[in-house]
């Protein structure tokens, strides 16, 4: 099942219809006198730019650490490689610039406490990933700041 931004908005408690927004939201919850109410353009630029800053701190090869007990995010660098059907063996490529990314979520990290786990995964949009390519392309050596697999 996949969870978007409208899902994470319709769970937050000071929602308040404004606009010209597509969300529906009744109207016993609704909740635009308090002081943290936010319409849903509102909330999304908030999450945008914190998206953003994630993006920015994992780009940099450092780890971040979720709140609320979720693990940590980080980007893992592997070779890439293939599979012969002819010899039934797996190949690695063995060229120097040729290593793939991947954002790793570390669910068995010693502080994780939540339960079905298999169930969760987290992944870049293609916007994400060509931020941090364009990034890379710029300057190679930036390749060993990331964990290796």
């Amino acid at each position: 099942m996949k969870v978007t931004l409208k899902d994470f908005y319709l769970n937050y408690p000071f929602k308040c219809y404004g606009g010209n927004t597509r969300v529906y939201i009744k109207q016993e919850d609704e909740r635009c006198n308090e002081h943290y109410s936010l319409n849903y353009k509102e909330y999304k630029t908030i999450m945008n730019t914190y998206f953003k800053y994630i993006i920015l701190y994992l780009r940099s090869g450092l780890v971040y650490r979720l709140p609320k007990h979720l693990g940590r995010l980080y980007i893992g660098t592997y070779k890439g490689g293939y599979y012969d059907y002819n010899d039934k063996a797996f190949y690695r490529n063995e060229y120097k610039f040729r290593k793939k990314f991947i954002l790793k979520w570390d669910k068995n990290y010693k502080f994780t406490k939540f339960s079905n786990k298999a169930y969760w995964k987290a992944k870049f949009t293609k916007t994400s990933w060509s931020f941090i390519n364009d990034w890379i392309e710029k300057l190679p050596s930036r390749i060993k700041n990331y964990t290796e697999l």
